[in-house]
């Protein structure tokens, strides 16, 4: 499922870290979303292990010493089911607020100047702009396709718009990581080499500190 509206990152400007950004909005943009994989299970397994490799490399204390990943492959049964089971409340350890939030905060605070703050920037933003203000709160100026979903069930609806946002997290985390250190290479980014991995079909769901999901799709019979 790709989205239906064009997109085209080349009005972002961000300074040396433009190439990067246009890249990875690009990249998240054009997905083909919940489809069977493109990329081998080995090769996911491998860029999950190299994301975890790398935020390991930054916060050691984040990042379990002993992770399994676990392959699997079903339906929109299971896929929903993982998606609910990682909303669970009150769950006891959270992956992209406790664990990848932190990791890009810490990165971040080593460098200087990564955001604007919002007396920098225009009351109106342009297509160029990757931030805008609200009063005295900088947030985000993508402005990414839709998917269409309007041939779906209620509660496939909502488990896809949910993952879709799940996953742009780890965009503006990535993004994030460029723009405070624009040098980096995208294959050393750790939320970079994350995406890599549902851009080729297979999607992770964190449940515990030692223990990931990789989900893809069967292909159609």
């Amino acid at each position: 499922m790709r989205a239906v509206d064009r997109f085209d990152a080349s009005d972002y400007q961000c300074g040396p870290a433009t190439p990067a950004v246009q890249r990875l909005v690009t990249t998240f943009a054009t997905l083909d979303w919940f489809e069977a994989p493109t990329h081998s299970a080995d090769d996911a397994q491998a860029r999950f292990v190299r994301y975890h490799e790398l935020g390991r490399a930054w916060a050691t204390d984040l990042f379990h010493p002993a992770l399994k990943v676990e392959l699997h492959t079903g339906g929109w049964g299971e896929f929903q089911q993982l998606c609910d089971d990682v909303r669970a409340p009150k769950r006891p350890w959270d992956w992209k607020y406790q664990i990848l939030k932190t990791l890009s905060e810490r990165h971040s605070g080593c460098f200087e100047g990564t955001k604007p703050t919002a007396a920098q920037l225009p009351m109106v933003p342009s297509a160029s702009d990757l931030f805008v203000r609200f009063a005295d709160v900088v947030v985000w100026n993508l402005r990414l396709p839709r998917l269409d979903v309007s041939s779906f069930g209620n509660d496939q609806k909502q488990r896809t718009t949910f993952y879709r946002s799940y996953c742009q997290f780890d965009l503006t985390e990535a993004l994030d990581w460029q723009l405070a250190d624009p040098s980096c290479r995208l294959d050393d980014n750790p939320f970079a080499v994350l995406m890599s991995v549902y851009a080729g079909g297979h999607y992770p769901f964190h449940l515990a500190a030692d223990h990931a999901v990789l989900f893809s799709f069967s292909p159609p019979h």
